[in-house]
């Protein structure tokens, strides 16, 4: 589903903002504004909660999910301009300083915070799709990394950040979205601006799309680097539990034994023959699809042999994962 909908359109908040922003872009060199910042501060708060609030609603949260959609606007003191954390989007005071000016190109970082918001309501209302599935992953590996003893626990968001599946995505959404609102403002684009969000969607792509990623953890995976699906197939045999998450059900499961197994192409074959949406039939082909580089065990596993000196998981064990919310920037 889109964050923006014909109520967002006809909203006050949006009607005010689309003046403000069209005007003040056109006329940034020679600014005498329509509004008092404050109240276009105001605005513009109130205009990312109601698209928060609205997404909520449609994908069925009509409690919000237990927490009121908020924006707060922080100096952050550092080269961060926002992050997002459980229905709360913080931004820089630069940021909707710089719209006010006529800088509209800085809106974008509200919109990539707006893309992480959509993902983290999509995983808790059970939406699989390629990307989905993705982000579950690499979220459990986070979160696997993240909470390990203290022999194997690291950072894996700050030393992986430059890869990582979600940010991608909220980079090349946040253009797609930002082009869209700027579109229903009837606001074009000077041909500067232009280039710098092709810029970011483009590069953005190459890095989503390019399988080998610069994932690493120096004890359990012998110092190589791995992509993020090798590392989540090592980890979920020890996390069982994993196998709860509806974004993982389709490929994953756990056998009589209790071992968790990776569907065969037989198996994949047969669910896609039934299924009905084409989000999940798209991302069920995308398992089919056949790589040299990803021969399987007759389970479905990797033949790769990481040839770990010790069995990590005896000092660690992974609880309420649906428990752990993650700061995005």
């Amino acid at each position: 589903m889109d964050l923006i909908t014909e109520e967002i359109k006809e909203s006050k908040n949006f009607q005010i903002l689309s003046k403000v922003f069209s005007y003040h872009y056109a006329h940034k060199d020679n600014l005498e504004p329509i509004i008092l910042y404050n109240e276009f501060r105001q605005v513009l708060i109130n205009f990312i909660e109601e698209i928060m609030r609205n997404y909520l609603i449609k994908m069925s949260f009509a409690d919000y999910r237990g927490k009121e959609p908020e924006v707060k606007i922080v100096d952050f003191k550092d080269n961060t301009n926002g992050d997002y954390h459980y229905n709360m989007i913080r931004l820089d005071e630069t940021i909707p300083w710089n719209i006010f000016l006529g800088n509209i190109l800085v809106f974008f970082d509200a919109c990539h915070e707006l893309i992480h918001f959509k993902y983290n309501t999509d995983l808790h209302a059970e939406i699989i799709n390629k990307n989905t599935v993705r982000v579950a992953k690499e979220t459990l590996i986070r979160h696997d990394a993240e909470t390990a003893a203290p022999i194997f626990k690291y950072d894996y968001y700050s030393d992986n950040y430059k890869f990582d599946s979600e940010e991608k995505l909220a980079d090349i959404e946040g253009v797609e979205l930002f082009r869209k609102i700027i579109e229903y403002m009837n606001i074009t684009l000077t041909r500067e601006d232009e280039i710098k969000l092709l810029n970011i969607y483009t590069n953005n792509r190459i890095q989503y799309h390019n399988y080998l990623r610069d994932f690493r953890s120096n004890i359990r995976f012998n110092n190589f680097f791995m992509d993020f699906e090798e590392a989540f197939d090592f980890l979920i045999r020890d996390n069982p539990e994993w196998c709860s998450c509806p974004q993982l059900q389709i490929e994953y499961y756990q056998d009589g034994e209790g071992k968790v197994r990776k569907r065969t192409s037989e198996e994949l074959q047969s669910i896609l023959e039934r299924e009905e949406d084409k989000d999940i039939k798209e991302y069920i082909q995308s398992l089919l699809v056949p790589n040299e580089d990803k021969r399987l065990y007759d389970d479905g596993f990797k033949q790769k042999k990481l040839g770990l000196k010790m069995p990590y998981n005896k000092y660690y064990k992974i609880s309420n994962i649906n428990n752990k919310k993650y700061c995005q920037e």
